[in-house]
């Protein structure tokens, strides 16, 4: 069972509150280097890749000798834009059956690798079908050895989650020191709606705060929790966001 819920109810946001949570939440990707919105060149040799997309799809079409994980499901719309593919160094599918999804009876890695074929990936992949979270994604994806000899950690998520899939690596993989994990955060969209999920527009519709403010109170239970750690410029961030919100309310 999920400890927050994917789109939990939000309270109300001033104009402070929502500067202070974006400012929080959203990671500038690579250090500020530009990315094509359709092509991502991956820098070192390991790639994270939090869901089945056309995104994904280009990491694995323009980084062949990089060794990539899937993880975290398909993207609905992904097939838009794929085209066939080739085959990478290593392409590692990792993700069990997710307890808060109801609807799913196999596990996600099998579906994946099921698509990958589909689009032309035919070769042998290596599956792991126990992950329910991001966190067993990385220590399962350790323990066989997959991120042996890697320089660097590159994860391809969307921007609402960059923070916490970084802190989660940084957590769960203590090999790669903190500049040796990057980020390339997507803007996620709910096309049939004309939402977007990005620094400059989640706090302009409900269904978009709900993923935002989901992200931040995950970041804020798995800190107390002792499975995530800040930094601590990022802890009084934290709590200065926590108490705006509560003086807020009142």
């Amino acid at each position: 069972m999920r400890i927050i819920d994917k789109l939990p109810k939000t309270p109300k946001f001033n104009e402070t509150i929502v500067r202070l949570i974006t400012v929080f939440l959203f990671l500038k990707d690579q250090e500020g280097k530009f990315y094509p919105e359709t092509i991502f060149q991956i820098m070192g040799n390991i790639a994270f890749l939090d869901n089945l997309s056309h995104k994904a799809l280009n990491v694995i079409k323009e980084n062949p000798d990089t060794n990539i994980i899937i993880s975290g499901g398909i993207n609905p719309n992904y097939k838009e834009n794929s085209q066939e593919t080739g085959l990478v160094k290593n392409l590692y599918v990792a993700g069990g059956k997710r307890n808060w999804h109801d609807a799913l009876t196999i596990p996600e890695a099998e579906i994946i690798q099921k698509e990958l074929n589909n689009i032309g990936i035919k070769k042998s992949l290596l599956l792991e079908t126990t992950s329910t979270n991001s966190k067993e994604n990385f220590q399962n994806a350790s323990e066989l050895g997959y991120y042996k000899e890697a320089k660097h950690l590159t994860i391809l998520t969307t921007k609402e989650n960059t923070l916490r899939a970084k802190l989660t690596a940084q957590q769960n993989l203590p090999q790669f020191k903190e500049s040796q994990i990057s980020t390339i955060g997507y803007t996620a969209s709910i096309d049939a709606l004309g939402i977007k999920v990005d620094e400059n527009h989640w706090a302009e519709n409900e269904l978009s705060k709900q993923y935002v403010y989901g992200e931040f109170l995950r970041i804020a239970k798995y800190t107390e929790m002792g499975e995530i750690s800040l930094s601590e410029k990022q802890l009084i961030n934290l709590e200065n966001i926590i108490k705006s919100l509560n003086e807020y309310q009142k």
